[in-house]
């Protein structure tokens, strides 16, 4: 035997019996052993949540737009209020005009006649005055309304309503408005009505007209009324309630 291999073997000799030892005591864990098993998912059991309810419209009133007319010796505060509700009626709302300079100073107070604002619809609120052509702009509050109940008749404008100003200038004048309304079912001819018109031109609500008619017959009915307008109208639109 080579002598260097033989002194190897000679050195390792006694080592021989720890190095087996040191084998035997290296097992092998089994599988799975200290190795945390994955955790399925358990699902759910709790009902899905419900959708919450859209509220079927809020029951408040907007003032849309207001204005003033504003000629020789009449002043006419307007305003258009829509109805925030789907489905309620609001009934007895009453405008409450405020009419001032344009320096601030309060030049009259008055209050409208109540009306009825179908659901979902805008209806136009007016009140003549003599005031010699006084107030440079109107504010308006609405009162709480009465929320509920049948609505009353309504009057369906049929057309646009014929506006003729030839008289009319950047300072207003008197607009001719002549306006087919339609009468609701129910409605005997001579019925008073109050009719409202209201004027737009530039920059706004510009004024327009309150007057009480009688329907002078049971289908669509004409009216022509004379408008109070502060500028040059380009519109207006006629509004209809039955007085009993």
């Amino acid at each position: 035997m080579n002598p260097v291999r033989q002194f190897l073997l000679l050195l390792l000799l006694p080592l021989l019996p720890l190095l087996l030892a040191a084998c035997g005591s290296n097992t092998v864990p089994p599988i799975g052993a200290g190795t945390p098993s994955p955790q399925t998912a358990t699902p759910s059991t709790s009902p899905p949540r419900s959708a919450t309810p859209v509220p079927d419209g809020s029951q408040t009133l907007t003032v849309v737009a207001s204005g003033l007319g504003t000629y020789m010796a009449t002043t006419i505060p307007v305003a258009l209020v829509h109805n925030n509700s789907t489905s309620a009626i609001a009934g007895q709302v009453i405008a409450t005009f405020t009419i001032s300079t344009a320096a601030g100073s309060i030049v009259r107070t008055t209050q409208t006649q109540p009306e009825t604002v179908p659901p979902g619809s805008t209806v136009g609120f007016a009140q003549r005055l003599d005031l010699v052509g006084k107030g440079d702009r109107a504010s308006v509050t609405l009162s709480s309304p009465v929320w509920g109940g049948t609505p009353g008749p309504a009057f369906f404008q049929s057309a646009p309503p014929l506006v003729t100003c030839p008289g009319c200038s950047t300072d207003g004048g008197l607009a001719g408005v002549t306006a087919t309304l339609a009468l609701p079912a129910g409605i005997a001819p001579g019925t008073p009505v109050d009719v409202r018109v209201i004027c737009s031109g530039p920059g706004g609500l510009v004024g327009g007209a309150d007057e009480t008619e009688e329907t002078p017959q049971s289908g669509p009915f004409t009216m022509t009324l004379e408008a109070i307008v502060s500028a040059i109208p380009g519109s207006c639109t006629a509004y209809g309630t039955s007085i009993f």
